[in-house]
């Protein structure tokens, strides 16, 4: 038997339950079904973002032997307020932030074997309306080479690599450490920013191949539609670096071949191949 050793908290913004409640259902399950590994949950977080919205009205939590801690922000604030009121009112060691449409295999935190300050699944994109899986065999090799270079910020050199903030797993004091997540008038790159903070502290992360996170793909909820660009910007505008840290000054510039460039890598990684 494994020894339960790892307190983590999970924190789930939930917005429009009216539209995405089957979808939050799932995800509990999901955790709810977790088998025995090194991580003993401590909190499960919802933190509703959409207060006209009473969660328990579309959900009976109490169907779910899962340690709930329910916050009510007082109006739409947006995913990275959400996410940092979970920093906040979590103690335990280890922390993991999960959209309320995406879903863990039963073995997700059982398959994290090497505990370190920032662990990183693989990831299945799918879409359950057309019934697709677009898992890709080729991150798995670029993932373990990044791995082999033992830094993070081998991830952000060109663009947004890590798909979705649920395919990581953090120590809370790390996520303490660099602030949480930046706070953006343009909601859709807290999660770069994140992720390129602590590319920042050159932290050393692990990855287990086995853990496998599914981050639903959304084909009518494009980047165009959530002002990714402009949200991108902000962050990295929030976020000060030195002049010899040449490839991360690389991400940062804007100018057409710049973006270009990081555009075409991005779509290799993530669609082409």
């Amino acid at each position: 038997m494994i020894e339960l050793k790892n307190d983590i908290t999970i924190v789930i913004p939930c917005f429009r339950l009216d539209l995405n409640s089957s979808y939050l259902k799932s995800l509990l399950i999901s955790i709810q079904h977790q088998e025995l590994s090194n991580f003993s949950i401590q909190k499960v977080i919802l933190v509703n973002d959409s207060p006209e919205y009473n969660i328990n009205d579309y959900i009976n939590l109490k169907s779910f032997n899962l340690p709930f801690l329910l916050i009510e922000n007082e109006k739409n604030m947006g995913q990275a307020y959400s996410r940092n009121a979970g920093i906040f009112n979590t103690r335990s060691n280890f922390i993991h932030f999960i959209d309320q449409d995406d879903i863990l295999n039963t073995s997700f935190y059982r398959n994290i074997v090497n505990i370190s300050d920032c662990m990183i699944s693989n990831c299945i994109l799918f879409n359950k309306e057309k019934e697709i899986f677009l898992y890709k065999k080729i991150r798995v090799k670029i993932y373990n080479l990044f791995k082999s270079l033992s830094k993070l910020r081998w991830f952000l050199y060109f663009d947004n690599i890590i798909l979705s903030p649920g395919q990581a797993v953090f120590k809370t004091d790390l996520i303490r450490s660099i602030g949480g997540f930046p706070i953006l008038s343009s909601f859709g790159s807290d999660d770069y920013g994140l992720m390129f903070k602590l590319c920042q502290q050159n932290v050393i992360y692990t990855f287990s191949e086995n853990a496998i996170f599914k981050h639903r793909l959304h084909f009518g909820q494009g980047k165009n539609n959530l002002k990714m660009e402009d949200s991108k910007i902000e962050a990295l505008s929030q976020i000060q670096t030195e002049k010899n840290q040449i490839l991360i000054q690389f991400c940062k510039q804007q100018n057409n071949i710049h973006k270009f460039l990081r555009k075409c890598i991005y779509i290799l990684f993530n669609n082409l191949i």
